[in-house]
């Protein structure tokens, strides 16, 4: 798995590529602790499926951010992750904009 990070102002926009694994979840854990953030878009359109394990880091990262007045969105997301996420909802929890 591979992260890129671009950070523009309070913006950061992430691209994964592959699954996110155990050292993808820390990366992630980093990126929720730079300050002056308001927005950190995710492109997961290379990415085909993911676990349980995987779903939680997100939600944890997402929990943090909010925690600190951040959001999170998906922006670009595979068809078959997008159905994944739909199945238990979490398309609901976090905004998901399949462009």
């Amino acid at each position: 798995m591979e992260i890129g990070v671009q950070r523009q102002g309070s913006h950061i926009a992430v691209t994964i590529d592959g699954n996110i694994d155990t050292e993808g979840g820390q990366q992630l854990a980093d990126l929720s602790k730079m300050e002056d953030v308001e927005l950190v878009t995710f492109d997961m359109s290379t990415v085909r499926t993911t676990t349980s394990s995987a779903i939680g880091k997100l939600m944890s990262f997402y929990k943090k951010l909010g925690e600190l007045g951040a959001r999170m969105e998906i922006r670009g997301i595979s068809d078959v992750l997008h159905e994944q996420f739909a199945e238990i909802h979490l398309d609901k929890i976090i905004p998901i904009h399949r462009e």
